[in-house]
């Protein structure tokens, strides 16, 4: 029997006394999966990883949200975004299947300096900066060789 006799089968309620045992089953068969997720994405990442909080996040205000990796804990992961968002901010544990790398280049570390002239704000705004005019911000302002030409941007 295959998968679509099973589904037939099914839906024609051949198994309608154990819809309550499939159910049961399907669930188990999907925590452990996500179990095996979990513990391989777990092993990928290391302290100091930059890390984006994928698409389906929840709370879903996190999603898209660039931070680094501080820790392991158990099996989960600790991370520190580089901007607050809302009430998270350091230390948010989290399983590791829901956060993916991302390069350095892309996203960098953000710069004591640069958190600085930001400040710990929620609000949200788009800050948009040229590769060569940076109106007198200090030289540590941008990470790598000491410009952006992409600009910064934060949601």
């Amino acid at each position: 029997m295959d998968f679509k006799d099973i589904c037939i089968a099914v839906i024609k309620g051949e198994f309608d006394n154990n819809l309550d045992s499939f159910t049961e089953i399907i669930r188990s068969r999907k925590g452990t999966l996500r179990e095996v997720a979990n513990a391989t994405k777990f092993f990928e990442f290391q302290v100091g990883d930059r890390v984006k909080f994928v698409f389906n996040t929840r709370p879903a205000k996190l999603a898209g949200r660039v931070g680094t990796l501080v820790q392991h804990k158990n099996k989960k992961v600790v991370v520190d975004l580089d901007m607050p968002c809302g009430k998270w901010w350091k230390g948010i544990i989290c399983p590791p299947n829901i956060l993916e790398k991302v390069d350095v280049k892309d996203y960098p570390v953000m710069t004591p300096a640069f958190k600085k002239i930001i400040g710990p704000s929620t609000k949200t705004e788009k800050i948009s900066i040229g590769s060569e005019d940076v109106g007198g911000l200090p030289k540590d302002f941008f990470p790598i060789d000491g410009h952006m030409e992409d600009g910064i941007g934060m949601e």
